[in-house]
């Protein structure tokens, strides 16, 4: 029998809904049982409610979907993320939020939607590391991933991982205590973490990390240059799919994040018209951007920097 899994998120209200989005596509992707927590940050009992009644009959035999609140004392004297809630660094406080844990763990942000089977993780091997994670591609063509590392004292030597999906071997994250050093390392010296616990974990995590196929973690760069049907698709960055008038994602993920919008308890909250994004101004926009996007230098720079990288 294949081993169950335990799956964490982080959440707060403004990314309930597109975290229970993720939660859903995952169990009911799921072929093994799966255990979710949603550790969460200013959210009130009626909003959980409708969370939970959300996910309900998605749910099914083995598995089980649990709310935590994190308290906000955790949070004290935490530098506030750039462009991040707060509630992101819950994945750092999970060893005092979730005590009992054990086993392996597969830690995802909620800006994800989940299109593979996860149990290949619950037995994947990650050869001695604490965590399994995949490369920031879109660090790498942004020319940004050196300055990450050059802040971090770490050099050229190896990749910058996104820490949106990662598998971890709990009992190693917790023999070397990266939780802990992280928060400590944050209070510390904020300004060496220019993505904040991204860049905190990268330094813990050096050489303590094994690749994972991008599949596990397929970032705008993947999709913009090889696309595929199964993955988890992380909608990374500041534009998201279910955004209105915003084009960086492909039309396929704003629709299905409509058409779930408009099945959900949230439906009301999010107006986004008769005709769709597109018919907007600010959509109108984005398609003459886009366009530009495709006939720049850039992109085309871009694209062959992104498969001489998935090359090696």
């Amino acid at each position: 029998m294949t081993a169950p899994l335990t799956c964490i998120y982080v959440t707060d209200r403004t990314f309930l809904a597109c975290t229970c989005f993720s939660v859903r596509t995952l169990i009911v992707n799921a072929t093994i049982p799966l255990t979710v927590h949603i550790l969460h940050t200013g959210i009130d009992r009626e909003a959980i409610a409708e969370a939970e009644g959300y996910l309900r009959p998605a749910i099914g035999t083995g598995t089980e979907v649990v709310f935590t609140e994190m308290p906000p004392a955790e949070f004290s004297g935490l530098p506030k993320p750039q462009s991040l809630p707060s509630s992101s660094y819950g994945r750092l406080l999970v060893h005092k939020i979730l005590p009992d844990l054990e086993g392996r763990v597969l830690y995802l942000d909620g800006d994800t939607l989940v299109d593979l089977d996860v149990a290949p993780l619950a037995v994947f091997d990650l050869d001695g590391a604490a965590v399994g994670a995949v490369v920031d591609v879109g660090r790498i063509l942004a020319g940004r991933r050196e300055e990450a590392q050059r802040r971090l004292g770490l050099g050229s030597d190896g990749d910058y991982f996104n820490s949106g999906v990662l598998l971890i071997d709990w009992e190693k994250w917790r023999e070397l205590e990266i939780g802990e050093r992280c928060l400590s390392a944050l209070m510390e010296t904020p300004a060496r973490f220019i993505q904040g616990d991204q860049c905190a974990l990268n330094l813990m995590c050096h050489q303590q990390w094994a690749k994972l196929d991008p599949a596990w973690n397929y970032q705008p760069a993947d999709v913009l240059f090889d696309d595929r049907d199964r993955a988890i698709f992380h909608f990374l960055g500041g534009r998201k799919p279910w955004v209105p008038g915003h084009l960086r994602h492909p039309a396929r993920f704003v629709l299905r994040y409509r058409e779930m919008y408009q099945s959900s308890p949230w439906a009301d909250a999010y107006h986004f018209g008769p005709g769709g994004f597109y018919l907007c101004a600010s959509g109108a926009r984005d398609i003459v951007r886009a366009g530009k996007d495709v006939l720049s230098r850039r992109y085309w720079r871009n694209k062959k920097r992104y498969e001489l990288f998935r090359s090696r």
